[in-house]
């Protein structure tokens, strides 16, 4: 089980007024939930090769297509491993 304060982890981050920066900024995000969850994996032979600790919420306060491109993109970033 994980320490109370590993639990949950709050990242604020304004897309509108950090479009120049976001494709960096997310990557960021993204590789630091990756590491803090790890991801399922198996495979045929194997099996299972290795387990999720965890999930990743996202959410805009006003758009939905900010949510869907922030879920997205850490998506697409999780692919890539």
């Amino acid at each position: 089980m994980a320490r109370p304060d590993e639990q949950l982890r709050y990242v604020e981050f304004d897309f509108r007024n950090r479009t120049d920066a976001a494709w960096n900024e997310l990557t960021a995000i993204a590789e630091e939930a990756l590491s803090m969850t790890g991801m399922f994996g198996c495979d045929m032979h194997n099996g299972v090769t290795s387990f999720q600790r965890g999930v990743l919420r996202s959410n805009c306060v006003d758009c939905v297509d900010r949510t869907n491109y922030g879920q997205f993109f850490i998506g697409l970033h999780v692919f890539s491993h």
